[in-house]
């Protein structure tokens, strides 16, 4: 009798963890459906049930892609570019507290930028501090606007710029954040080495 009751439970279990999942799967659906539409972007619905629903849109001439996506069991918001004028800079971008540990980044790679809203908020690496500020001039407020989710990491390795966060972002002001930031690296250089 014990076992037909554990049984039955873990039965009603595993159905609740997996109707939840797929009210998440259709809530996210629904928000990047929506965000699509409200910025006249496309929206292109998952194929398979593991797939992301993604928005790809265009802005300042960069093709970009918001999605979902699974990092070590934790589902993320999503949003990446390929970079337009050659090569840049590898660059990570790191929330301070958040997974900077699991990356394993020493404090001898970090640089400080010098603006101090930013060094208190998040750790950079691969980029010159002056170039790091010249780039923040015009990415400064959409990035602070993501100050508020966890786990925020942008990055490129020099042909693609991603930026992540933690959860399905909901917020179509915060997609636009995202967006502009992803962007915005995708599409800077360096003053000094134009690209051709």
């Amino acid at each position: 009798m014990i076992e037909l009751v554990v049984i039955g439970a873990t039965l009603a279990l595993a159905a609740g963890a997996s109707g939840a999942q797929m009210r998440r799967r259709i809530h996210a659906s629904r928000t990047l459906e929506r965000y699509a539409h409200w910025r006249s972007h496309l929206y292109v619905p998952a194929a398979r049930s593991k797939e992301s629903p993604r928005v790809e849109g265009t802005k300042s001439d960069v093709a970009f892609t918001i999605d979902l996506v699974k990092i070590s069991g934790n589902l993320k918001t999503r949003v990446r570019a390929p970079v337009t004028k050659g090569p840049t800079a590898k660059v990570a971008v790191v929330q301070r507290g958040s997974i900077g540990r699991a990356l394993r980044l020493r404090a001898k790679d970090e640089h400080l930028v010098g603006l101090d809203a930013f060094d208190q908020a998040y750790h950079f690496h691969g980029m010159a501090a002056d170039e790091a500020r010249a780039w923040l001039e015009t990415s400064m407020e959409d990035l602070v606007c993501l100050d508020e989710r966890h786990d925020v990491w942008l990055g490129s390795d020099g042909a693609t710029v991603t930026l992540t966060w933690s959860g399905v972002e909901m917020n179509p002001l915060l997609l636009d954040s995202a967006r502009d930031v992803v962007v915005s690296l995708a599409s800077w250089h360096r003053p000094e080495f134009p690209y051709r």
